[in-house]
């Protein structure tokens, strides 16, 4: 898709293009496996050097969560995220957007 899009009844965003970004089972394993992601300091390093512009710009972020109970349901709050996809050990948990509806996703305990 590119060109203009229409949003809602009257506002219209100009320059809008949709890039696609492959998310198979194989390049998953790649993404995780990369040994080229940033630490969180080397990341609040660089936006320092980004401009406005390359700050909007899509990208990736990759965490780990160490739990050392028996895992049990609950929720990830997307509050101050904009939107996006997120998944969880390779499974797409769902998408989001920060004007909605979605403002949680669920995330069951077996994943």
């Amino acid at each position: 898709l590119q060109g203009p899009v229409f949003r809602y009844i009257f506002d219209i965003m100009e320059e809008w293009i949709i890039r696609f970004i492959n998310f198979s089972p194989d390049q998953y394993k790649i993404l995780s496996k990369s040994s080229t992601w940033l630490t969180l300091e080397q990341y609040a390093t660089s936006l320092k050097e980004k401009s406005e512009e390359e700050k909007l710009a899509p990208a990736l972020y990759r965490a780990y969560l160490n739990i050392t109970e028996t895992p049990k349901d609950t929720f990830v709050k997307l509050e101050g995220w904009s939107k996006g996809v997120f998944l969880i050990n390779g499974f797409n948990l769902g998408r989001y957007w920060n004007i909605g509806p979605q403002k949680t996703l669920y995330l069951p305990a077996p994943l």
